[in-house]
Order: structure tokens, then C-alpha cells, then sequence
């Protein structure tokens, strides 16, 4: 792997990082996490997912929210 790929893929991990830190805090909303991150906002929400914060969203929430 070339020295500009890894220096992207590190790149990469820190936005996801940063991203994640100012949403758990409240910072910012869901969507522009994913903007910060440079990514989907579906690829945002694995990340969400994958890392266990609690976006103030539960599973009851969305129950509601789909009747």
C-alpha cells in the first residue's frame, strides 16, 4: 500500500472520529456527521451503530414515529 493511501485511509478514520464525537455531543445533526466524515449518511448511520452512541433516538421512537 502507497504512502497517499494510507495518509487517506488515516484521514478517513479521523473525520469518522471527529464526526462521531461532536454528534455524541450534540453538536451536529446525523447528516452533516456524514458530511464532516465525507460519507453517506447510510455508511453514517452503520458508523452510529457500530460505535453504540445513543443519538437520543430509540427503537420506541421509531415505532411511533412509523404508526
Amino acid at each position: 500500500m502507497g504512502a497517499k493511501k494510507i495518509l487517506a485511509d488515516t484521514i478517513k478514520r479521523w473525520k469518522v472520529k471527529k464526526s462521531l464525537r461532536m454528534l455524541e455531543k450534540h453538536r451536529i445533526t446525523i447528516r452533516k456527521a456524514a458530511d464532516v466524515a465525507g460519507i453517506s449518511y447510510t455508511e453514517m448511520l452503520d458508523k452510529i451503530s457500530e460505535s453504540g452512541i445513543d443519538i437520543g433516538y430509540s427503537l420506541s421512537d421509531l415505532e411511533k414515529d412509523i404508526k
